[in-house]
């Protein structure tokens, strides 16, 4: 299973680090509003970096977990329903 994390700031990071240690989470893609901090997380979690937050919605990936801002929460679950996620 692939699961996308939106925002990679304290508590982005926080979910991710906990997704990463659990062995049947498969693999993690991670995107923020700022690519090179998803970058930096995704390196020091071994997961991959999303370029952009809309890249998280192509592909095949369930679930999404949405970690950014109050501002992007409902933008996101938007992008997210639209592409099935």
């Amino acid at each position: 299973m692939r699961i996308g994390v939106i925002g990679t700031g304290r508590i982005g990071s926080f979910h991710a680090a906990a997704l990463a240690r659990q062995p049947d989470a498969g693999s993690l893609l991670l995107a923020d509003a700022d690519p090179a901090r998803a970058a930096r997380v995704a390196d020091r979690l071994g997961a991959t970096a999303a370029p952009s937050v809309e890249q998280v919605f192509t592909g095949q990936m369930l679930p999404a977990w949405g970690c950014a801002t109050d501002a992007r929460h409902v933008g996101d679950l938007v992008a997210g329903a639209g592409a099935g996620c």
